[in-house]
């Protein structure tokens, strides 16, 4: 049985998310449920995302999410934010949640529903490891996302 899984990426300059992504699309362990993307200012990584599910052939939707840090972020809807939380109410308990980006998207859909966090069977965050010295990228880039995550 595949598990439910949410992506969601910061699409830029490095390859990691995108590979990710493909990753995940080919993978028949998962149920890809949709994407969300963060940190995408100008909708270039959103499009690119877009592009590549239309690569594997796939319908999986792709939505742009917070462009700023969480707390620099008015609390407007976003469509990858409401995406989120629906999702995680609609398969409560069941959905993995990944994050390879800064945890934006996510850190705001846990301020937007309280039981966001109850709802997702676990989160999975490029986050660094612990001990490491300084914060990795991720973290760098959303250290109130992280800290709220």
């Amino acid at each position: 049985m595949a598990i439910p899984v949410i992506l969601d990426i910061q699409c830029g300059t490095n390859i990691d998310d995108m590979f990710s992504l493909a990753l995940a699309l080919c993978s028949p362990e998962i149920e890809l449920l949709g994407v969300t993307t963060v940190s995408d200012r100008n909708g270039e990584g959103t499009r690119m995302a877009q592009d590549l599910v239309h690569a594997y052939n796939r319908t999986t939707r792709v939505l742009r999410g917070s462009a700023k840090p969480f707390r620099d972020d008015p609390q407007v809807e976003l469509q990858a934010v409401c995406f989120l939380v629906d999702t995680v109410r609609k398969y409560f308990g069941e959905v993995t949640v990944i994050t390879n980006g800064p945890a934006t998207n996510v850190a705001l859909a846990m301020e937007q529903w309280p039981d966001f966090e109850k709802g997702i069977k676990r989160i999975i965050s490029m986050a660094g490891w612990m001990g490491q010295r300084l914060p990795e990228w991720n973290v760098q880039c959303d250290p109130a996302a992280m800290k709220r995550l």
